[in-house]
């Protein structure tokens, strides 16, 4: 599926000596560490009152970190890259 594909690309563009590759664990990482404190205040002081507003809660940082995301693509054109990849990709499949 072209999911699989796409995380492939990531991965393998993770594995580069590039700022992309730099970013793109960096932003990995700072999300799952937010995600992680959340769940640990909300553990120790039961700021999330439900069901609602836990995906309220999690919606929000999922906008922050999209916005984060396209920050970081902007400045490092992640996408354009990755697409190349995953052409790369789709192209080899094809010729088979």
């Amino acid at each position: 599926s072209i999911f699989k594909l796409m995380e492939k690309a990531v991965d393998k563009a993770k594995e580069t000596d590039s700022p992309a590759a730099d970013t793109l664990i960096a932003v990995e990482s700072t999300l799952g560490g937010i995600a992680n404190k959340v769940e640990e205040l909300n553990d120790d002081y039961d700021l999330v009152g439900g069901a609602g507003t836990v995906l309220d809660s999690v919606g929000d940082l999922v906008e922050v970190g999209v916005d984060k995301v396209l920050d970081v693509n902007d400045e490092y054109k992640i996408t354009d890259r990755v697409g190349g990849v995953v052409k790369g990709a789709v192209d080899k499949a094809t010729e088979k």
